[in-house]
């Protein structure tokens, strides 16, 4: 649909009603349908995830389009409308708090890579810094201030940096880099080329998880959380990383009897494996700063005698619910325990 949608404008407008009724199902309706004398009340499972952190049928709120989102109107309005529904009772106030680029700053912090630390000591945009090293870019800077910003001289550049700036920490690939920015798998393999050398110890951290999954089938985040992955192990042990080139699976059919119906299954399962391998350790971080804060708060709440309590957490979002009048003291409470 989005292919012929420039070119044939009910192919648009069906696009942007697909979306819009995906947005009155999966949350106008909930709300409506399930609320109780006017109020929704949103359930939390605190193991409901492997990393860690809460899920929740708010977990899944959107989160408010960007400003140089090229979401059409109409979209954008319902989609960043929905959080105005959550309001606090009368007499209470929310403090919300939001972590910034938390997972970037984790895998960061995680793979000691000194150009990715660089970025948020000297709070530069991240995304532009990315496209600038993996696309080799000489006449534009990283630093929101410059003339030059990235944003504002190539905005698309900037733009597309976003589609792999987080997906190739997290396993992406030439195939699926090259259909997200219609290109060719050549140009995507040179981004993810620069990508590495520009981010070596990145790329050095991401190579021992996968070997720790490969060999021993589990992976460990910093604060000993542990995601076990036995299967990896197996597939690793038998068929080794070569059935991950597809042009090898008829030598591996023959060498083992497996059929090649069931190796392309098998070695679907074994990339998404080593994906989580990749992905858990930086999520369960990420989930173990926000998880930690929320307590530290709390405490601090009781502590206090101060009438407040942690109502929400979405993503890297933390909501505390505070009586107005305890509310200067609520503030300080709150950034003093997630920083």
């Amino acid at each position: 649909m989005e292919s012929i949608s420039k070119d044939h404008p009910w192919a648009e407008k069906l696009r942007v009603y697909n979306k819009l009724n995906k947005i009155k199902s999966s949350y106008y309706d909930r709300f409506l349908e399930n609320h109780e004398n006017g109020i929704y009340y949103p359930t939390f499972k605190q193991h409901g995830t492997t990393s860690g952190r809460y899920s929740s049928d708010f977990q899944q709120l959107p989160r408010p389009k960007d400003e140089d989102s090229v979401e059409h109107e109409l979209v954008k309005k319902y989609n960043d409308s929905i959080r105005e529904l959550v309001i606090p009772a009368p007499g209470y106030k929310f403090i919300d708090d939001d972590y910034e680029s938390l997972e970037p700053r984790c895998f960061a912090d995680d793979a000691g890579d000194e150009a990715l630390i660089r970025i948020f000591i000297d709070n530069l945009d991240m995304y532009s810094v990315v496209a600038i090293m993996a696309e080799d870019i000489k006449d534009a800077s990283a630093d929101k201030k410059a003339p030059n910003f990235l944003k504002k001289k190539y905005p698309n550049v900037r733009q597309n940096a976003k589609a792999y700036a987080l997906g190739i920490r997290y396993g992406m690939k030439e195939f699926k880099l090259a259909k997200s920015l219609n290109i060719s798998e050549d140009k995507a393999a040179g981004i993810i080329k620069n990508y590495f050398k520009s981010f070596p110890g990145l790329k050095a951290k991401m190579d021992k998880y996968l070997a720790e999954v490969k060999t021993t089938g589990k992976v460990t985040s910093k604060f000993g959380r542990i995601r076990h992955l036995p299967r990896a192990k197996e597939i690793y042990q038998k068929f080794g990383d070569g059935i991950l080139d597809f042009r090898n699976l008829k030598k591996i059919s023959t060498k083992t009897g497996v059929s090649m119906e069931e190796l392309k299954i098998i070695r679907k399962e074994y990339n998404n494996l080593l994906n989580n391998a990749l992905n858990f350790p930086i999520q369960s971080t990420a989930t173990s700063i926000v998880n930690r804060a929320a307590i530290a708060m709390t405490k601090m709440f009781i502590e206090k005698k101060i009438d407040a309590w942690v109502s929400l957490q979405i993503h890297d979002q933390l909501v505390a619910t505070c009586k107005e009048s305890f509310c200067d003291d609520g503030k300080t409470i709150v950034q003093y325990a997630m920083e």
